[in-house]
């Protein structure tokens, strides 16, 4: 065979070679066309970002005087109130409570040692009978919270923890010990200047002989969210 017949085989090969390869490229276009041609895609994913709860007195409670003085030895009645407004972004609600700064009761001058006694019951009382005491101070609750479980402060004019009235007028108690936190509003929902008002009464007795001057009451509200 001469140069130009082996040239010629050559070409052949290789216009063979490249038909070839031309003709299975084709054929993996037609046989993968999800690879080659894909005409969409889907990629989900979430975002996600946190609302922590928070808590606020929105309405906060002010330092009050009681409604006159009270004669240590003729004895008498006073009375005295504060409000105070819940608001919280929580869902699962709040709880309100109240403690006091000493086991004494309001201590005279804030040192004492001469004090108006607390009232002597851990159970609502609806008229506060002091009983043979001769000093009591005591408080009640009357909350505004419309999904409040508390219900010993309620009363239906006669008994507190029963009926639908709320009044800080009646169903007063003093927790024991007094410096612990007692819960006075406990919900179930968010709440916005969600109000409470807390009444505050001092009864001395007749002839209790309790010594002249100002007496104070240190009072703790916390307002925790569930």
């Amino acid at each position: 065979m001469d140069l130009f017949g082996k040239q010629s085989n050559m070409v052949t090969a290789f216009w063979e070679t490249v038909a070839t390869a031309l003709a299975l490229a084709m054929l993996y276009i037609l046989l993968e066309p999800t690879v080659m041609m894909a005409q969409s895609a889907t990629n989900t994913f979430t975002i996600t970002q946190e609302v922590s709860a928070e808590i606020s007195f929105s309405t906060a409670a002010t330092d009050f005087t009681m409604s006159g003085a009270i004669g240590g030895s003729t004895g008498g009645t006073a009375n005295g109130s504060t409000t105070v407004g819940i608001t919280t972004n929580n869902s699962a609600g709040y709880t309100l409570t109240i403690q006091f700064a000493t086991t004494t009761g309001m201590v005279k001058n804030g040192t004492g040692p001469d004090a108006i006694a607390y009232y002597a019951t851990t159970t609502p009382d609806y008229t506060m009978n002091l009983g043979t005491a001769n000093s009591g101070f005591a408080y009640s609750v009357s909350s505004a919270a419309p999904t409040n479980s508390v219900t010993a402060f309620n009363n239906d004019g006669v008994s507190c923890g029963t009926g639908s009235n709320k009044s800080i007028d009646n169903c007063f108690v003093m927790q024991s010990p007094q410096t612990s936190p007692s819960t006075i509003v406990s919900t179930s929902d968010t709440a916005n200047d969600e109000l409470t008002t807390i009444g505050f009464k001092v009864i001395i007795a007749a002839g209790a002989g309790i010594p002249n001057g100002f007496y104070y009451a240190t009072t703790t509200l916390t307002a925790t969210v569930k």
